[in-house]
């Protein structure tokens, strides 16, 4: 049962959990302040889903 719920969790924090996106922004240190949904989602903007993606996988 707790393994079932942990898993519940790691997933609503991946992909439904309200975060910043923070995705790399030219001229800007902190990332992208948008609203994104999730830790490894973007926010409106396409290309930001992606270079979060690119960010998870370089690092």
């Amino acid at each position: 049962m707790i393994t079932g719920l942990s898993a519940v969790v790691l997933l609503w924090s991946f992909f439904q959990a309200p975060v910043t996106c923070g995705a790399p922004v030219r001229g800007r240190d902190d990332g992208c302040r948008n609203n994104a949904t999730g830790l490894l989602m973007g926010c409106h903007i396409r290309q930001h889903r992606w270079q979060k993606l690119k960010m998870l996988i370089l690092r």
